[in-house]
């Protein structure tokens, strides 16, 4: 089982049910769809606070790259296969992405991973990450005599 931690603000919005995507850098072994995680806020402290394990359903491909051109900062996002910058601020793939991964605005979004990207030599790459949380069916194996007892409220 893979951990993901989040900050508090993105903590607040998984936890309402508000929150199924987050984006991440690539890791030595990378997320794919039937991974099964646990989502914490506050992990590694003493004030750690699970907040419900889930299932990767589905992974996307995402780039977040910064260079300077004069006095400007030039960003590039690449998106599954979707690529835009800051002229396509106002397009709707780049506002539903940075929405549904739980930043006020595209403007919010950049700034977010500007500092990200800065951290890497002006280079982010990772995984947009969408998960379902996950259900009894979904959980270690239940005995069979308490499958049959439980069946009729196990059906989806």
């Amino acid at each position: 089982m893979k951990l993901i931690n989040f900050m508090s603000r993105f903590a607040a919005l998984v936890m309402a049910g508000e929150k199924f995507q987050t984006i991440r850098a690539m890791r030595v072994e990378p997320f794919v769809a039937g991974d099964r995680l646990r989502l914490f806020y506050g992990l590694r402290t003493d004030r750690a606070v699970p907040i419900y394990d889930a299932i990767v359903v589905a992974i996307k491909p995402f780039r977040f790259l910064t260079a300077r051109e004069g006095a400007d900062m030039i960003y590039v996002v690449e998106f599954g296969n979707r690529m835009g910058g800051r002229a396509d601020i106002k397009s709707g793939w780049m506002i539903d992405l940075a929405h549904a991964d739980g930043f006020r605005s595209v403007e919010e979004f950049l700034a977010f991973f500007s500092e990200q990207a800065k951290k890497n030599g002006g280079t982010f790459v990772g995984q947009v990450v969408y998960w379902r949380p996950m259900t009894v069916r979904d959980s270690d194996p239940l005995p069979k005599h308490a499958r049959r007892k439980l069946a009729p409220w196990l059906k989806r």
